[in-house]
């Protein structure tokens, strides 16, 4: 990552290492991306993002011989946030996995967030996103292929902080994926999860 500022606005380059794997049918996708990126912060509230660049990939599986290519990637963000409230909303093409399913996959991942202190020691949030997944398997596999499909999450979460370096937290999220040629052992069916979590944080300067 490098990155120079010019005014109210910065522009850089940054390089970016993927690896997915799938188990117990073992599938593999490794990317490459060198994105340029360009922020602008219109005012100290409100700031946009965009990156763009190449990217390499190589796929293969148990049965399957090694393939590459090259595709373009790209990445946009708008912000807003200020001082107790932040709203972020993102958009991302890129090479991936496709959240467990077997192959690589072509993505378009389009998300909102939203996050808002109610007091000094509470805090609330929720999100919501929308993925897109295109299999780039030319050849298919012996345990399968699967030409992608949507899933689509939201969730709302609340946090609790116990003192500076300790929070607690809690989340509800609810999953939609919708696959075609999903066999009838794998249906898909809609989640429902509740996570609670505790996080403590610690830190110290360097040379001191």
């Amino acid at each position: 990552f490098f990155s120079r500022r010019f005014g109210k606005s910065y522009a850089g380059v940054t390089y970016q290492l993927s690896k997915y794997v799938t188990h117990p049918f073992g599938s593999y996708t490794v990317s490459n991306t060198v994105f340029g990126f360009f922020t602008h912060y219109f005012t100290r509230t409100v700031s946009v993002s965009l990156l763009g660049g190449p990217e390499h990939y190589t796929s293969w599986a148990e049965t399957t011989e090694k393939s590459s290519a090259w595709t373009p990637a790209a990445q946009a963000s708008v912000g807003w946030q200020v001082r107790r409230a932040s709203i972020a909303a993102s958009f991302v093409h890129v090479v991936s996995g496709a959240g467990g399913l077997i192959g690589t996959f072509h993505s378009d991942t389009g998300g909102l967030n939203a996050h808002m202190m109610l007091s000094r020691r509470w805090g609330a949030g929720g999100h919501v996103e929308y993925s897109h997944y295109k299999n780039l398997t030319t050849t298919p596999l012996q345990f399968g292929y699967f030409p992608g499909g949507d899933t689509i999450s939201g969730g709302v979460g609340v946090q609790r902080s116990i003192r500076e370096s300790l929070q607690l937290e809690a989340d509800y999220v609810h999953l939609h994926q919708d696959y075609g040629n999903v066999t009838s052992g794998q249906n898909l069916h809609d989640t429902n999860e509740v996570i609670l979590g505790i996080s403590y944080q610690f830190h110290r300067p360097l040379g001191r």
